[in-house]
């Protein structure tokens, strides 16, 4: 029997023993740990902020933190809960910032924004999609958490660990989060006006055929 065969394969470590390997000083442990969150972060970070790039920085920003915090890392906490509380904190904090900044010179502000085309194309691509549209109508904290329930799929305790609230305000912001939701899709669908009436005829089969006919225009309607 060859020696290839008789190696036995060491399983991959998990992110906590990831953290540990990095506390102890090994890099590699810890970039290990940056390629398995950073997508992740990032997708939650950009649902937060709106802005690609400012949360490529934010993530950036947050694994700094994490890196010089390290050793004060508790590895019997989950990483993932971890990780995802840096990162709100941080994008928490840049919301602050930005409001400070845009209550100071809103008038700098959003000629800043207006001359910028790349700003312009982004917003315009992120009117579409379901998330898109629940970061425009949905407090931050409610995004937040529902982003955390749904696309990260966490459970309502962890959420809760990361948000820094109890798990009944947790349940709390989800159940308003999608009444307001359900609300806003209400509201869509009533704007939307009434169906068209159905017809029915009798075919000369003797089954009955349903043909929609188109409401008729009324006149002087703006």
């Amino acid at each position: 029997m060859s020696v290839a065969a008789t190696k036995l394969e060491l399983p991959e470590p998990t992110p906590e023993e990831l953290a540990r390997l990095a506390q102890a000083g090994e890099v590699s442990a810890f970039e290990a740990v940056v390629s398995l969150y950073g997508p992740r972060l990032l997708r939650y970070v950009r649902q937060r902020v709106g802005n690609l790039h400012t949360a490529e920085d934010l993530v950036q920003d947050t694994f700094l933190k994490a890196f010089a915090a390290l050793d004060a890392y508790d590895s019997s906490r989950s990483l993932t809960t971890w990780l995802f509380t840096i990162a709100t904190r941080i994008a928490i904090s840049h919301g602050r910032r930005r409001f400070e900044i845009s209550m100071a010179a809103p008038d700098e502000l959003g000629r800043a924004e207006t001359n910028a085309p790349d700003e312009r194309m982004r917003r315009e691509e992120e009117h579409h999609g379901v998330w898109d549209h629940a970061r425009s109508v949905l407090p931050e904290s409610q995004f937040a958490t529902i982003w955390l329930k749904y696309a990260e799929d966490m459970p309502v305790n962890q959420i809760a660990e990361i948000m820094d609230v109890s798990v009944s305000n947790v349940k709390v912001l989800l159940h308003r989060a999608r009444k307001r939701l359900a609300d806003c899709i209400t509201i869509d669908d009533s704007r939307r006006g009434p169906k068209k009436p159905a017809e029915v005829k009798r075919s000369n089969t003797g089954s009955d055929e349903v043909n929609y006919v188109r409401r008729p225009e009324q006149s002087g309607r703006v």
